[in-house]
Protein backbone atom coordinates (compact mmCIF):
# COMPACT_ATOMS: atom_id res chain seq x y z
CA UNK A 1 0.00 0.00 0.00
CA UNK A 2 1.12 2.93 -1.06
CA UNK A 3 1.69 6.13 1.85
CA UNK A 4 2.08 9.63 1.23
CA UNK A 5 3.15 12.08 3.24
CA UNK A 6 2.56 15.66 1.30
CA UNK A 7 0.19 16.96 -0.77
CA UNK A 8 2.13 17.05 -3.65
CA UNK A 9 2.89 13.49 -3.58
CA UNK A 10 -0.71 12.64 -3.03
CA UNK A 11 -1.75 15.15 -5.45
CA UNK A 12 0.43 13.29 -7.97
CA UNK A 13 -1.06 9.81 -7.50
CA UNK A 14 -4.47 11.07 -7.44
CA UNK A 15 -4.10 12.04 -11.07
CA UNK A 16 -1.66 9.60 -11.87
CA UNK A 17 -4.14 6.74 -10.72
CA UNK A 18 -7.87 8.69 -11.11
CA UNK A 19 -7.85 6.51 -14.67
CA UNK A 20 -8.10 2.79 -12.28
CA UNK A 21 -11.43 1.87 -13.69
CA UNK A 22 -10.87 2.40 -17.31
CA UNK A 23 -11.05 -0.80 -19.83
CA UNK A 24 -11.06 -3.81 -18.08
CA UNK A 25 -9.54 -1.82 -14.38
CA UNK A 26 -6.30 -1.84 -12.91
CA UNK A 27 -6.63 -3.03 -8.89
CA UNK A 28 -2.97 -1.80 -8.28
CA UNK A 29 -3.66 1.66 -9.74
CA UNK A 30 -7.55 1.56 -7.81
CA UNK A 31 -5.74 0.90 -4.52
CA UNK A 32 -3.29 3.93 -5.15
CA UNK A 33 -6.04 5.64 -6.35
CA UNK A 34 -8.01 5.09 -2.68
CA UNK A 35 -3.98 5.56 -0.94
CA UNK A 36 -4.04 8.97 -2.95
CA UNK A 37 -7.37 9.86 -1.32
CA UNK A 38 -7.45 8.73 2.16
CA UNK A 39 -4.04 11.12 1.94
CA UNK A 40 -5.80 14.58 0.03
CA UNK A 41 -8.75 14.00 2.93
CA UNK A 42 -5.75 14.44 5.18
CA UNK A 43 -3.25 16.64 4.12
CA UNK A 44 -5.77 18.95 2.48
CA UNK A 45 -7.41 22.19 2.96
CA UNK A 46 -10.32 22.66 2.27
CA UNK A 47 -10.06 26.18 0.80
CA UNK A 48 -6.77 28.40 0.12
CA UNK A 49 -6.33 31.73 -0.84
CA UNK A 50 -4.05 34.20 -2.17
CA UNK A 51 -3.78 37.29 -3.80
CA UNK A 52 -7.86 37.75 -3.56
CA UNK A 53 -8.11 34.74 -5.49
CA UNK A 54 -9.71 31.68 -3.87
CA UNK A 55 -9.32 27.78 -4.49
CA UNK A 56 -11.85 25.02 -2.90
CA UNK A 57 -11.98 21.46 -3.37
CA UNK A 58 -14.76 19.41 -2.27
CA UNK A 59 -14.14 17.08 0.34
CA UNK A 60 -17.25 15.42 -0.13
CA UNK A 61 -16.24 14.73 -3.49
CA UNK A 62 -13.07 13.54 -2.45
CA UNK A 63 -14.94 10.94 0.00
CA UNK A 64 -17.32 9.70 -2.75
CA UNK A 65 -14.64 8.97 -4.82
CA UNK A 66 -12.53 7.23 -1.82
CA UNK A 67 -15.52 5.10 -1.23
CA UNK A 68 -16.03 4.29 -4.91
CA UNK A 69 -12.28 3.39 -5.27
CA UNK A 70 -12.79 0.90 -2.16
CA UNK A 71 -15.70 -0.83 -3.46
CA UNK A 72 -13.74 -1.08 -7.04
CA UNK A 73 -10.91 -2.98 -5.38
CA UNK A 74 -13.06 -5.27 -2.98
CA UNK A 75 -15.15 -6.49 -6.36
CA UNK A 76 -11.95 -6.81 -7.90
CA UNK A 77 -10.13 -8.10 -5.68
CA UNK A 78 -12.48 -10.75 -4.67
CA UNK A 79 -12.96 -11.60 -8.36
CA UNK A 80 -8.99 -12.30 -9.07
CA UNK A 81 -8.53 -13.96 -5.63
CA UNK A 82 -7.72 -17.71 -6.31
CA UNK A 83 -10.75 -20.30 -6.21
CA UNK A 84 -10.44 -24.10 -4.66
CA UNK A 85 -12.22 -26.42 -7.48
CA UNK A 86 -13.58 -29.71 -6.23
CA UNK A 87 -14.34 -32.60 -8.72
CA UNK A 88 -16.41 -35.52 -7.95
CA UNK A 89 -15.70 -38.51 -10.07
CA UNK A 90 -18.06 -40.79 -7.52
CA UNK A 91 -20.41 -41.39 -11.35
CA UNK A 92 -17.19 -41.88 -13.34
CA UNK A 93 -17.44 -45.05 -15.18
CA UNK A 94 -14.51 -47.12 -15.75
Amino acid sequence: MASYTTLDAARAAYLANADYADGAGDLAKAQDFRSACRALLVLMPQSAGQGGSNVTMSMAEVAKQLAAAESFVGTKASATAPRAIYTNVSEFRS
